[in-house]
């Protein structure tokens, strides 16, 4: 078999091992367990094989299911609307990034390095990953633009399954550092990556890039590491922008007593002040990432970071016991996660800062 591979036939046979397994079991517990793994490997299975194309949604239905997925997170829009009137002006511009001849064996090694360099306690973690990489991890030539990578989990046999899209820039160490993140979560709890704590599933591996992104730096000098960062934070100042324009869409029909009924109703509640119609089309022409859920997760990030650059030691412990949370729904995971002392926006400027700096030595550097 080659090496860094698999295909969607390997999880079709995992999907046939776990069923014969589920034959045999006898214990309620573990039965429901295998089930549960083989009805999401069906479903992504189902998904990477599903080729059918559809007419292109009504906005106003595009957004009912904005306003569904972005109402069950209606505790989090203070801090959506903080990030987004902070962030909107950060002075500073989005960089190029070079083309990288990291070969594959460069990009296993530089994640593995990188986590080496955190502490034994994730390390640890990661390489119940990593040991498996031969036929656990498959490095894609032509990935998807927007899902440049995915980590399929199998709670049963304590499986992660990893794909890595490659762009031949260093975007693809970000990857690897990314999906190797949700597979070390899922060591540590099996649940973490659950449905129920969709708005903060991403928090470590949004951290790690940024922690990778400086380790990277620091080895190799390469300014594409600082490059990531900024036009990693550019990206997410537009997406609240888009996060943003949903509330206000939402609050405005609110105020109108009954649901918009075209695209026409929608753009006029848009003014000067607000949003234009450029944002309000590539919210809705762009429909399919859920902006709202990364956004959630890379503000805690960002706290994290801030908090590791004063206290290794105590972010690391701080995100250990975040991934621990358990047994509670999304609003209370987000409480604990701030008595944990991890406030979104409270280090927001001073990061930005932190990057503007960055950004600058970049322009003297390549000009």
């Amino acid at each position: 078999m080659a090496k860094y591979n698999w295909t969607v036939d390997t999880l079709q046979l995992k999907v046939d091992e776990l069923r014969r397994a589920y034959a045999k079991e006898e214990n309620e517990d573990v039965k429901n367990l295998l089930a549960s793994d083989i009805n999401n490997l069906e479903t992504w299975i189902d998904a990477f094989y599903d080729t059918e194309k559809y007419d292109m949604e009504k906005f106003t239905n595009i957004f009912k299911l904005f306003k569904s997925d972005i109402n069950s997170l209606a505790f989090l829009w203070s801090d959506y609307e903080e990030f987004y009137r902070e962030s909107k002006d950060p002075k500073i511009r989005e960089h190029i990034f070079h083309r990288s001849s990291l070969s594959k064996d460069d990009l296993m090694t530089l994640t593995h390095d990188f986590y080496k360099s955190l502490n034994r306690y994730f390390f640890g973690n990661f390489m119940k990953n990593f040991r498996q990489r031969k036929d656990h991890v498959v490095f894609l030539n032509e990935p998807d633009d927007v899902y440049c990578g995915e980590a399929v989990t199998i709670k049963s046999t304590n499986e992660a399954f990893l794909s890595i899209g490659r762009f031949f820039t260093l975007e693809d160490y970000f990857t690897t550092v990314h999906e190797y993140a949700h597979a070390t979560s899922f060591q540590i709890n099996p649940n973490h990556i659950d449905y129920d704590k969709r708005a903060f599933s991403e928090t470590i591996a949004l951290f790690m890039e940024l922690l990778g992104a400086d380790f990277y730096l620091e080895q190799t000098k390469d300014n594409d590491a600082s490059v990531y960062k900024i036009n990693t934070h550019l990206e997410y100042i537009d997406n609240a922008e888009i996060v943003n324009l949903i509330i206000y869409l939402i609050k405005k029909e609110q105020q109108l007593g009954h649901e918009y009924t075209s695209t026409k109703e929608m753009r006029q509640q848009l003014t000067k002040e607000s949003f234009s119609d450029e944002i309000f089309d590539d919210a809705f022409l762009f429909s399919g990432i859920a902006h709202e859920e990364y956004l959630a997760s890379y503000m805690n990030a960002i706290e994290l970071y801030m908090l590791y650059k004063e206290n290794k030691d105590k972010a690391l412990d701080t995100l250990k016991r975040i991934i621990l949370l358990d047994e509670m729904n999304e609003e209370e995971y987000y409480s604990n996660i701030k008595k944990l002392g991890i406030i979104p926006n409270f280090s927001l400027r001073s990061f930005e800062r932190d990057l503007q700096e960055e950004s600058m030595k970049l322009e003297r550097v390549r000009h």
